[in-house]
Parts: C-alpha cells; sequence; structure tokens
C-alpha cells in the first residue's frame, strides 16, 4: 500500500517512473478511474513542488490537466507495447492529443512524465511495435520538444510547435542543463539547437 492508500496500477505506475525511470508492461489495457487520476493528479503536484526548489526563476504554477496528460500517455503507451495484435487499436482515443492551454505551466508539469517517453518509444522500435503507434508518440515530441530532447532527429523537416515559450531565461537554463544530461548537442532537434547556441557559446 503506498502512501496515497489506493491499490492502482495506474498510480503505482507512475510512481515507479518517477521513483525509478521505470514502466510496467500488462497483457491488456489497463483502464483508468477517476479516482485514480485524483490521486497521480496529487503525487504529481508533490512531486512538482519537490522540482521546483531547483527551478532557475519563479516556479510557474502547476497545471494538472496538463500533468495527468502527460502520465496517462506513459502509462498507456507502456501497455501497448505488450499487446501482439495492435494494429487495429483506435490510437485516438488511446493515445489523444492534448487540448488544453499551452504554457511554460503546462510544458513542466507534463514533462514530470512525458521526459520518460522517448525511452517508451526506444523500447517501442526494439520490440518492433507497430509503427503507427510510434509515429503518434514520436509526434507529441513535436509539441513537447522539451520532454522529447535528443528524440527528435536534426534532419527532419518537421518544425516543433510552441517554440516561443521554450524562449524565456529560465527554459533556456533548464533546455541547456537536459541537453548535456541527455548529451543532446548533436542530435537535438535544429530549431532547440538554435535558441540554446548563443548561450552555450558564452559559456
Amino acid at each position: 500500500m503506498n502512501e496515497f492508500d489506493i491499490t492502482s496500477y495506474f498510480f503505482d505506475g507512475i510512481e515507479l517512473l518517477r521513483m525509478k525511470g521505470g514502466i510496467v508492461m500488462h497483457s491488456e489495457i489497463i483502464q483508468i478511474s477517476e479516482d485514480e487520476e485524483e490521486y497521480v493528479t496529487r503525487f504529481l503536484k508533490q512531486e512538482y513542488e519537490s522540482e521546483g526548489v531547483k527551478f532557475p526563476g519563479k516556479l510557474p504554477p502547476f497545471d494538472g490537466e496538463a500533468a495527468l496528460w502527460g502520465a496517462k500517455t506513459v502509462f498507456v503507451a507502456s501497455q501497448l507495447l505488450s499487446l501482439r495484435d495492435n494494429s487495429e487499436l483506435d490510437l485516438p482515443q488511446l493515445l489523444p492529443k492534448y487540448d488544453g492551454e499551452m504554457s511554460v505551466s503546462a510544458i513542466l508539469s507534463c514533462d514530470l512524465c512525458l521526459r520518460f517517453l522517448p525511452k517508451v518509444i526506444e523500447k517501442a522500435e526494439h520490440l518492433n511495435t507497430y509503427n503507427g503507434i510510434i509515429q503518434r508518440l514520436d509526434s507529441f515530441l513535436l509539441t513537447w520538444s522539451y520532454s522529447g530532447i535528443g528524440r527528435q532527429p536534426t534532419n527532419t523537416s518537421e518544425s516543433l510547435n510552441y517554440l516561443d515559450l521554450l524562449k524565456s531565461r529560465d527554459m533556456i537554463i533548464l533546455l541547456i542543463e537536459r541537453i548535456i544530461k541527455r548529451k543532446a548537442l548533436y542530435t537535438v532537434h535544429r530549431q532547440i539547437r538554435e535558441i540554446v547556441k548563443p548561450y552555450m557559446d558564452n559559456n
């Protein structure tokens, strides 16, 4: 039993993801209840505030909607990896696009879990998962480009979305830190590289 006093594959999966970066694959798609969503959102708010002490400036407010979307996306994507016959799945229903407002709050809140999506995609490629799933997950990282650093190839012709939200001083610091951590300077999307290069050249 976890500290939130709930028995839930979803909660346990997200807790494992946050604590150890691990994912759990199930033999079927796990349905998520509203109660589970509420507990996971509360848990992620605590995680956000804990990480926030290292934020370079004033921490933006937590965005529960974005955090929950990121958690559900990574959790459901992980379940799809183990399904043998997944070419007929309704991907827009299982992996819907985010329809909330995009903001720095949303980017940082969603990133609590979505930062692990590149690992899930790599696992999907290794398992030869249905390519439609990989394409859909990759398309999310064109919007959530902070979470996808190192995943987007430099030669892609597709442009990233909401780049203006990444151009504040605080976000540039976070971008540089993640690029260094993931050793992604030469694999990061060209538009991200253009944002941070002047700052990295001066240091």
